[in-house]
Formats: structure tokens, C-alpha cells, sequence
């Protein structure tokens, strides 16, 4: 079948964006033009663009590696022109080079402060919400099967490697759970259940679809079930590992690694869980951050008087140092640790040492994270905005091995604090 025309292309992309307009119920009038831009003219936002470009690539049945447009040079573009857009996609289809954005890229986020204290750090500690108003889960005893729970910051590359090991049939590898912290699914839902944090409900809910293959609403009514039933999550986890027949369950949440008591918790219900600390170089987890504006997205934040450099700085900080001291108590042999950087530059042999540390054969397959997106459950419930995990995920066709090195454009190791480096170096990392 020949590639479409431009004309055929750019109908097929004015078709999906007028689609995407009246269903977002936007103010914007009539029929897109191609010198319209997404955020200015049509009222696009950020999550909008990753739901645009699946539906694109749906389209015409073909990855196209949009991180070239959306960001071509590690930055994120302020806009793009419907024109522009067209441009990208006529190029990826007939194989030809690709045809950058035009707009100025965002300038990096720097902070000239002095570095961070450890006054800062406790300051930081402090702001972190209590679970008092949920209560803890009882500590039931290591009465649960084992299941394989892998640590990180947020933005060092958890959602990539979930993926990866979502293509091994010995594993279930649903998106992010968000169980570990509740007593029980009922206070779960009083947690999670409005507009800033219902996405992370949809991850249990994939989950259930997943293992008994039905459909979205017959997941959501199970999980209703359950929640007015007030099922403690230490029995939701109990369920789902049954109807795993025998395949491992992996829980991938970062949050999970905010607080030191989550991490004991996952010790406490589990018997001989298996751990892996996914670590990624503090000023690349610091990049990313600082490019998805993440503290936008966490109310104790966005509220907060620190800049969002020293934000991204003291998560990476706090997560890893959780994460670091809770595995000193933890058996070396349930344990492993993956850097970021080897996934991206060597995965095959990342992932073949991981999965001789889990016990199960290495697929090849696995290595491919765009193939089989349903069966990997990269696909949000209705749209691709709903999906708990990193959506800039869909943004690429592939793992790129320079994503190790891109914060070296716009962040300076130079600039992190004295605590930051002595964790990162007792991770593994050599600093200038």
C-alpha cells in the first residue's frame, strides 16, 4: 500500500485534532487550519499532545519517534503548528529527514542559589504529607506471596523498564497500582477519587482487565466491589497474585519510595519480596523532572518555597536515600540494582541480568517496548492521557541510548549538593 499524500495526511490530522477539539469541549470554533498552533490557537495542553500523537500513530499504523518534534533537543518546543505537525508526520511516513520545530525551545531551569543544606533536606522531609488521614495498613505478617516491587525516584526511566519486563510472559507487569500506603481499597478511593489523582486509580483497574480479560467497565465494577466491600489491599494483593497462576506480580510505583515506612511495609506483607532499585544520575532524573514540570502535579510542592530545580534535587535525594537505607537490611540475593544509563546504552545485558535475578528466562522480545502495546498495557482506559505512568513514554518508537546523557546540555553536576553527591557516588556514579 503506497504512503498517503500530504493532502491525505494533513485531512487525516485536521480530522483527529476537530475530533479532539469538540470532544475536550475546547472554545475553538470551526475547522483547524494549518498555520493554527496546538496550545495557542486550538487550547491544546501538554497531555492533550501525547493523546494527538497516539491517535496519529494509530492512524496510520506507524511509530514515528515523536520525540524528534516534540523535543529536539532534549527541551520541550512551547507550541507547533498544525503545519508543522503535518511536515513531521509526511517525513517519518516517506522515510526522509526530519523536519525540526520551529519555535524556541524552554531555557533550562537553573538555579544560581547555593546548593542545598541539609537543613533544606529536614525542611523538605517535613512537607511530606502524613498517612494519618488514611491510616496505616496493619502489619499482617509475611502472609502474601512473594512479589517483585522495583524502587525508584519518579522520572528514572520506571515506566521504560516496566514495559520491558511487561514482555515477559513469567511476569505480570501492570501500571502503577498505588496499594502499598492504604489500609484498604475503600480509603484508597476516598484518597485517589478526584479530578488531580483519579489517573492513579486506573492502573488496578487495567490490571483486572489484563488477567481476566474483559472489558473496562466489568474491571470497574470489580473494583467498585471491592472497595465498598472494604477489602484491605494486603487481600486485593492476595487476589491478584492468585489469578496470576504462577507468574510473578511486579508493582512499579514510585511514590511507594517518598516515605521510608511504604518501602517496610512492602517487607512486612510480603514473603521474601524481591527488590530492584532503579537509579538514574541525579541531573538526569533532575532534567526530566524539571521538563514535566512535575511539581505541578504534587499539591506539597507546587505550595512549597523552594524553586523547581531544588524540588527535582531533593526528591532524587530523598527517594534514593529511602530507597538506599531501606535495602541495607534487606538479603544482597533479593536484591539488585540497575542504573538508568545501562538500560538505554546496554539493554540486553541489563536485562538479562535482571532476569537471572528474578529467576525467569530472558526473552528477547522484551527489549522491543513498542510491540504488543496491549498486551504490555501502554494504552490508557479510554484515552492515552489516561494511563498512570510517564507518559512522554509515547513519545518515542524505541529505547534511546542518548537519553543517558542529554541533562549534560543544561545541568552541570557542579551544581549539586554535597549530600546528593556522596549518595550518588556511593550508587555507583564517578562525578566531576
Amino acid at each position: 500500500m503506497s504512503n498517503p499524500d500530504s493532502a491525505q495526511i494533513a485531512d487525516a490530522i485536521t480530522d483527529i485534532l476537530t475530533e479532539m477539539v469538540e470532544d475536550l469541549e475546547l472554545e475553538f470554533e470551526g475547522r483547524p487550519e494549518p498555520s493554527h498552533r496546538l496550545i495557542a490557537d486550538l487550547g491544546l495542553v501538554s497531555v492533550d499532545f501525547i493523546h494527538l500523537i497516539v491517535e496519529i500513530e494509530t492512524h496510520f499504523g506507524q511509530k514515528m519517534g515523536f520525540h524528534d518534534l516534540i523535543m529536539p533537543d532534549g527541551r520541550y518546543v512551547d507550541d507547533l503548528s498544525i503545519a508543522e505537525l503535518t511536515a513531521f508526520v509526511e517525513q517519518r511516513l516517506s522515510g526522509g529527514e526530519v523536519i525540526h520545530a520551529t519555535p524556541e525551545t524552554h531555557a533550562a531551569v537553573l538555579d544560581s542559589s547555593a546548593a542545598l543544606t541539609d537543613e533544606d533536606f529536614v525542611r523538605f522531609q517535613h512537607l511530606m504529607p502524613t498517612t494519618t488521614e488514611w491510616g496505616m495498613p496493619e502489619l499482617p505478617g509475611r502472609n502474601n506471596p512473594r512479589v517483585f516491587f522495583f524502587l525508584s525516584s519518579p522520572r528514572s526511566g520506571s515506566t521504560l523498564l516496566r514495559v520491558v519486563l511487561a514482555g515477559n510472559e513469567a511476569l505480570f507487569a501492570p501500571p502503577e497500582l498505588h496499594l502499598l500506603y492504604y489500609p484498604d481499597m475503600r480509603r484508597r478511593r476516598e484518597a485517589l477519587g478526584n479530578p488531580q489523582n483519579v489517573h492513579l486509580l486506573t492502573g488496578t483497574v487495567r490490571a483486572l482487565m489484563q488477567l481476566r480479560g474483559c472489558g473496562i467497565e466489568e474491571a470497574e465494577v470489580a473494583l467498585q466491589e471491592s472497595e465498598e466491600s472494604g477489602q484491605t489491599t494486603s487481600e486485593f494483593y492476595a487476589m491478584l497474585v492468585k489469578e496470576l497462576n504462577g507468574r510473578l506480580l511486579v508493582d512499579k510505583t514510585p511514590s511507594y519510595t517518598m516515605r521510608r515506612e511504604f518501602l517496610d511495609l512492602a517487607e512486612s506483607h510480603f514473603d521474601s519480596a524481591l527488590y530492584i532499585h532503579l537509579v538514574r544520575h541525579p541531573c538526569g532524573m533532575m532534567q526530566s523532572f524539571e521538563d514535566g514540570k512535575m511539581e505541578q502535579l504534587i499539591p506539597f510542592m507546587r505550595n512549597s518555597d523552594f524553586s523547581r530545580h531544588q524540588l527535582s534535587e531533593l526528591t532524587w535525594l530523598l527517594t534514593n536515600t529511602n530507597i538506599y537505607q531501606f535495602l541495607q537490611h534487606i538479603p544482597d540475593e533479593r536484591q539488585h540494582r540497575v542504573h538508568y544509563e545501562d538500560l538505554v546504552r546496554e539493554p540486553a545485558t541489563a536485562v538479562t541480568e535482571m532476569c537471572a535475578f528474578l529467576g525467569v528466562p530472558y526473552v528477547p522480545e522484551m527489549l522491543d517496548p513498542y510491540r504488543d502495546p496491549g498486551e504490555r498495557m501502554t494504552d490508557g482506559l479510554h484515552t492515552a492521557a489516561q494511563f498512570s505512568g510517564d507518559l512522554k513514554f509515547h513519545l518515542h518508537a524505541r529505547i534511546e541510548p542518548d537519553a543517558a546523557e542529554r541533562w549534560r546540555r543544561s545541568q552541570s553536576e557542579s551544581n549539586l549538593s554535597p549530600a546528593t553527591r556522596v549518595l550518588a557516588e556511593a550508587l555507583g556514579y564517578s562525578l566531576a
